[in-house]
């Protein structure tokens, strides 16, 4: 996704990676919620949960330098229902709802 955005100036795709990334996360989090770890290996849950901060912050980057700061909002409200304790998302979350 990155290189679409950076190499490319492909934002719209590095976009569409990052936000099916992110589904996928999610839809893996609900299986798990549900089915334990029968339908994934906890070692592939570990290397989503590794993965997931970069994702969302590459998306709320990208978001922000692209001026879609509604949808930037989303990405990081979501974040901080998930991790309230993260003050460093809240100031950014501030900072992208002031843009408005």
């Amino acid at each position: 996704a990155n290189v679409y955005y950076r190499e490319l100036d492909n934002s719209e795709m590095a976009v569409n990676i990052l936000s099916d990334l992110q589904n996928e996360y999610s839809k893996i989090e609900n299986i798990i919620k549900v089915k334990g770890f029968s339908s994934i290996s906890n070692r592939s849950w570990k290397s989503w949960q590794k993965a997931f901060p970069d994702i969302v912050s590459s998306l709320v980057y990208i978001y922000k330098t692209t001026n879609q700061n509604n949808e930037a909002e989303q990405v990081l409200v979501d974040w901080i229902l998930r991790f309230p304790d993260d003050t460093n998302a809240k100031k950014l979350l501030e900072e992208v709802r002031s843009l408005d």
